[in-house]
């Protein structure tokens, strides 16, 4: 099928059943006024409100592809933090890179090899963006909603917002106290504390503080040693001040620490036990256990994170205007063993990759003004990131022995710095062109400067460094306007249906693994969509959406492919990719007690061309991998990018004399896709079970007690990878879950 075919057909479709659903809902459907004001987490009749659109809204309102989670429903669905999103909204899966988290949405990604790396889902938290990697994964004590944004958030959001955004909305301070603790224990002698409380402190003045408690065993055992994989810590606190001196203005200060510790994602078997460590060992056993893990050191990833921001809010007859500064700090630590074997040939540990970001934003949304609204605003940032890593050979790469047990015949060091300013500033208007279609046109224009530096050290063995000859870039500036226009035509007032084009940027770089070669250039998305959302019945809401997107100088993570030399990644840009398919959610309230949830996503993304290639290839002795350049990977599917993917759930609660009961259950499945970009470690399809049972007595007003289970059957696949000159290491996702937690809210 050619392109235009496609997109005729997809609009078709479209049209065709938003001409059915439209004659279903005018004949069934309530009438329902939209509401002028609204906040976010608040519902009007039975909607969703979110602030997509830098305003609160219906989500049925927004010309987008959304998925809205309330507290509420991450708790049920046992959603404790950012890594377990995927489970929730079609489209979305989550990749790791050591310290980072990845997230993919209709197979466009970050390459996460570079301490500068955007990635192309950003996240934002409260509004701030959070431009680290190592920031991305969090806990979620104290949420109030989360919202998936799929597709190009070029103008509103810009920074490479490429395949779309994650907004973070924690709980605000009240001036009614409340509160919310749970505590919580479970199998691997998992113990999780967290908390929420706010109160007043004066006419005015109010706080909240949320803090999160987690300590777990590992997960595996090593099936060499016997040990345990090293245990998951996680810290973390949230403390916000609010002050309100009239109606109209609200101050919100705010401050965050949290440090966390983990092995799942490091914890490595060699993929069909590829390892260049049987060369050395072939009678040394090989792992097929997913109960156990292979690697000789105990490997881990640490990280630490902390912040604060001032949020300033004035209302007035005009509109809404913001203002936003917030400094944030990350800092993490990795030892991971790069053979993914039990042999000790190559270690790697990251020692202080640490990152600082100062950022500052004014937005403003207006009232309307008759048939026209807009919203307008600029952004700052200002970020420095620092890399100090270490490897070390166990065995040389030409063969040699170890001369003596644990002493590594070769030691490198690195010594990276990269600095980063970006200026922003973007308008949107919206326009009623008459009572049912409405028209939203803006676009952002982005300025980006970048600058890197680096050293390596190696010692072969002696104590005494080599110096190598350091890397100095020239700065580089890289500039890009992205435009947007949709297209919405309410069918009643709860349906409607839009047709959107929109625009991503994602600015360039210097690969620090190969600091000498010239900055790769920036990656651009030309995005269309088309879509219905709305409520055929009262009991059904729908969303529909079909989609494509053009990818032009796609960036990607290759491999240098020099004879005789270890691996060197680094980020260029291929030609071209596509991506287009369609993706389907909707709620139906069966009966008061019973609602049934669901989504699909089909997607085929693919390089559209990309000639000249770096890719490895496992050896036919299953000893490592063959580096292999110039190979054209046109038509072969993007990292990350399942063709199929969902997830249905089931609630059901029931009102008693001595208490409500509820039970949920959801499943989440997948088709198989590649965790690396020579896509050599898969996952294969998957589907996924978690429930939970609780009971809240009238006895005991506020109190629930609740049983819960993750991936209840157990199903174990790859869930992060590891592929280089050494072999193919991959970790398993998270193996079954489950336990009691007792909770108290006022």
């Amino acid at each position: 099928m050619n392109d235009t075919s496609f997109a005729r057909r997809i609009l078709a479709s479209s049209a065709s059943l938003a001409l059915a659903f439209g004659i279903q809902s005018g004949a069934m459907a309530q009438t329902a006024e939209n509401s002028a004001e609204v906040n976010k987490g608040d519902s009007v009749g039975g909607d969703i409100i979110v602030t997509a659109q830098r305003r609160s809204e219906r989500l049925n309102d927004v010309p987008m592809s959304i998925t809205a989670i309330n507290a509420e429903g991450l708790a049920r669905s046992g959603v404790n933090d950012t890594a377990d999103l995927a489970k929730l909204a079609p489209g979305l899966t989550i990749g790791f890179y050591s310290t980072n988290l990845s997230p993919a949405i209709r197979g466009i990604t970050g390459t996460g090899g570079n301490l500068q790396s955007t990635s192309a889902v950003p996240l934002y938290l409260d509004g701030v963006y959070q431009p680290s990697q190592l920031a991305t994964f969090m806990s979620l004590p104290d949420v109030e909603q989360i919202e998936v944004l799929k597709g190009p958030q070029g103008t509103l959001y810009g920074q490479g917002s490429t395949g779309g955004a994650i907004i973070v909305q924690t709980r605000a301070p009240s001036f009614t106290p409340t509160g919310k603790f749970s505590a919580s224990y479970g199998n691997f002698d998992a113990v999780n504390v967290r908390g929420f409380v706010s109160a007043p402190l004066s006419d005015g003045v109010a706080f909240s503080l949320s803090g999160d408690y987690l300590d777990r065993d590992g997960f595996r055992t090593n099936f060499v040693t016997g040990e345990r994989s090293v245990s998951t810590r996680s810290r973390s606190i949230r403390g916000k001040l609010l002050v309100e001196p009239s109606d109209a203005v609200k101050i919100t200060v705010g401050a965050y620490y949290t440090k966390h510790r983990d092995s799942s994602s490091v914890a490595y078997s060699a993929y069909d036990n590829n390892s260049i460590g049987y060369l050395y060992a072939p009678t040394a056993p090989k792992n097929l256990d997913p109960d156990k893990f292979g690697v000789d050191p105990r490997s881990y990833v640490a990280s630490e994170s902390y912040g604060a921001n001032l949020k300033m809010e004035l209302s007035s007859g005009i509109g809404d205007l913001v203002a936003q500064g917030a400094y944030l700090h990350t800092k993490s630590v990795a030892f991971t063993d790069q053979d993914a074997s039990p042999i000790n040939y190559y270690n790697y540990v990251a020692i202080d990759w640490s990152s600082r970001h100062y950022t500052g934003t004014i937005d403003f949304a207006s009232d309307k003004f008759g048939a026209f609204s807009f919203n307008t605003g600029v952004f700052y940032l200002d970020t420095l990131n620092l890399g100090n890593g270490g490897a070390s050979y166990f065995f040389n790469p030409n063969g040699t022995v170890v001369p003596s047990p644990g002493m590594p015949v070769f030691v490198g060091a690195s010594f990276t710095r990269q600095e980063k300013q970006v200026a922003a500033v973007y308008f949107e208007g919206q326009l009623d062109l008459t009572d049912r279609l409405h028209l939203t046109a803006g676009g952002r224009y982005n300025y980006e400067k970048i600058h890197a530096y680096r050293r390596t050290y190696l010692s072969l063995p002696a104590p005494t460094p080599l110096s190598l000859p350091e890397y100095a870039h020239s700065p580089a500036s890289f500039s890009q306007f992205s435009p947007r226009g949709t297209l919405r035509y309410e069918i009643t007032p709860s349906s409607n249906v839009y047709a959107s084009i929109s625009r991503g940027f994602r600015g360039g770089g210097f690969s620090i693994a190969a600091a000498g070669d010239p900055p790769f250039r920036p990656e651009t998305i030309t995005a269309y969509e088309v879509g219905f959302k709305g409520r055929p019945i009262d009991a059904l809401t729908v969303s529909l959406a079909a989609f494509r997107y053009d990818y032009k100088d796609m960036q990607v993570l290759l491999y240098s492919a020099e004879p005789g030399k270890p691996a060197v990644t680094f980020e260029t840009n291929a030609a071209s990719a596509r991506s287009k398919g369609f993706e389907l959610e909707a709620n139906l309230t069966v009966t008061p007690e019973l609602s049934i949830s669901g989504g699909l996503a089909y997607l085929n993304a693919r390089y559209k061309k990309f000639t000249g290639a770096q890719a490895y290839v496992p050896n036919a002795t299953g000893t490592g991998n063959i580096k292999l350049s110039d190979q054209d990977r046109s038509g072969r599917r993007l990292l990350r990018s399942p063709e199929w993917s969902g997830n249905v759930s089931v609630n059901y609660e029931r009102e008693a004399q001595a208490g409500k009961f509820s039970a949920f259950a959801a499943i989440t499945f997948s088709s198989s896709y590649g965790l690396d970009n020579d896509l050599i470690v898969q996952t294969g399809s998957f589907a996924r079970l978690d429930g939970e049972l609780s009971f809240a007595p009238t006895a005991l007003d506020g109190v629930r007690f609740v049983l819960w289970g993750k991936n209840l059957t157990d199903r174990q696949y790859p869930a992060a990878s590891n592929v280089n000159d050494f072999g193919s290491g991959f970790a398993y996702n998270d193996p079954r879950t489950f336990g009691a937690r007792v909770e108290f809210s006022f």
